[in-house]
């Protein structure tokens, strides 16, 4: 067996992607919570604290009903978030940037970085 030796990924490609993933995750896991109050608030499973639901102020529905519409709420407040957030960056944040965007290509261009960078390999 041969000995690779393994291409080590530098500090400055990991910690923004450990970035990204953190916050993806965690306006995730926000927008999931909210979805779930949000259906709490209007429902209610069958439970000895309301007495089986004789004294339940709010809709009492089964529990696979209630997670069910947990998962609905979740996924119809989680698509109109990120939808909003998709409308933002596309309105607002790339047409800031376009000038950027295309010093940078030219910068590349000029050069010659496009020619190492399609023969770079991180992969083995």
């Amino acid at each position: 067996m041969k000995n690779e030796q393994v291409s080590k990924v530098p500090r400055k490609k990991v910690l923004p992607y450990l970035f990204d993933k953190v916050t993806g995750t965690f306006s995730g896991f926000l927008i999931g919570m909210w979805a779930s109050g949000l259906v709490s608030q209007f429902f209610e499973t069958k439970s000895f604290k309301n007495i089986w639901g004789l004294s339940s102020k709010k809709t009492v529905v089964s529990k696979s009903t209630f997670g069910f519409l947990e998962w609905i709420a979740a996924a119809l407040v989680g698509y109109i978030v990120f939808e909003f957030a998709m409308k933002f960056i596309k309105n607002k944040i790339i047409p800031r940037t376009s000038n950027l965007r295309y010093k940078m290509i030219k910068l590349i261009v000029k050069n010659g970085y496009k020619d190492q960078m399609r023969a770079k390999t991180y992969w083995r």
